[in-house]
């Protein structure tokens, strides 16, 4: 896989990143394969992009590919699994 599907979250990432994650997202899907998320300097998610990686996470599943974490920070598996995600995520 190329890191043109490597997706870096770090430090605070909130609404004011939503749009621009959803165009990475976007790109690295149209690239095609598995999407990896790097999220060991993230600080603090909030629930705007909670939703933008689960409607990118729906769209890699169908076109066959899978979101994987490498690796997943405290922030981002304390917050998913806040708002019940973590299990969709892969990160229980």
């Amino acid at each position: 896989m190329s890191d043109a599907n490597t997706i870096v979250l770090e430090g605070v990432v909130d609404i004011s990143r939503a749009e621009s994650l959803y165009g990475e997202f976007e790109k690295s899907i149209g690239n095609g394969g598995n999407i990896t998320i790097k999220s060991k300097g993230l600080d603090r998610i909030d629930t705007s992009i909670i939703q933008v990686i689960l409607a990118a996470k729906q769209s890699v599943e169908e076109h066959h590919s899978e979101m994987i974490w490498q690796p997943p920070s405290e922030a981002m598996k304390n917050t998913a699994r806040l708002l019940g995600v973590d299990e969709i995520f892969g990160l229980q």
